[in-house]
């Protein structure tokens, strides 16, 4: 119920934590953490994790991450991890689903850690998978996080906005404000979409 707690159970059972487990931790600290995490605290997890990432597979990698990052670990408390994901990611992305691809996107822009190539590759792929994009929680937080993260992606923005518009019905009112503020930031014109 607390991230002491479920600390204490993954420093009592380190060695039974495989790369499955280890993106639960994450998942369930960016729940009961609230974003108020601080490296120190979390030192060895963070460094078993380094040492499962080169191992992980898309979702493992994505789950990690974005746990991380909800939990409220910044890059400037572990730079390490948010590398070694990095390099995971790139290597496992063309397996990521588009949730995947998002929650990688949303993480990086959340930790405020710089990642301009990784930024491109999602980009890319996103782009080429964006006729999958049916969720419109992937949309907006895709969208949001290359604005946040202030990455130029105009391709990107428009396969966004292809797949947004018929779909606007089913956005909360969290992901509706989200996008616009996106697409805002990022000065990228989608006339369809905001009419």
């Amino acid at each position: 119920r607390t991230p002491d707690e479920l600390l204490a159970l993954f420093r009592s059972q380190f060695a039974l934590y495989d790369l499955w487990r280890v993106g639960i931790v994450w998942n369930r600290l960016g729940h009961v953490s609230r974003g108020r995490l601080r490296g120190d605290a979390v030192q060895d997890l963070v460094e078993h994790t380094i040492d499962t990432l080169p191992s992980c597979n898309a979702r493992a990698a994505a789950s990690i991450l974005h746990g991380a990052a909800k939990a409220g670990l910044r890059a400037r408390d572990a730079a390490a991890l948010y590398e070694a994901g990095e390099a995971a990611a790139r290597r496992v992305m063309r397996e990521m689903a588009p949730q995947e691809l998002s929650n990688t996107a949303w993480a990086f822009a959340t930790a405020e850690q710089p990642a301009p190539a990784l930024f491109d590759a999602l980009a890319r792929e996103s782009v080429a998978k964006a006729g999958a994009f049916r969720h419109p929680q992937d949309i907006s937080n895709t969208a949001w996080a290359f604005a946040k993260a202030e990455q130029p992606a105009p391709a990107l923005f428009d396969a966004l906005a292809v797949q947004a518009v018929p779909m606007l019905g089913d956005f909360r009112p969290q992901a509706i404000s989200s996008t616009a503020w996106a697409f805002a930031s990022a000065e990228h014109a989608a006339p369809a979409l905001f009419d």
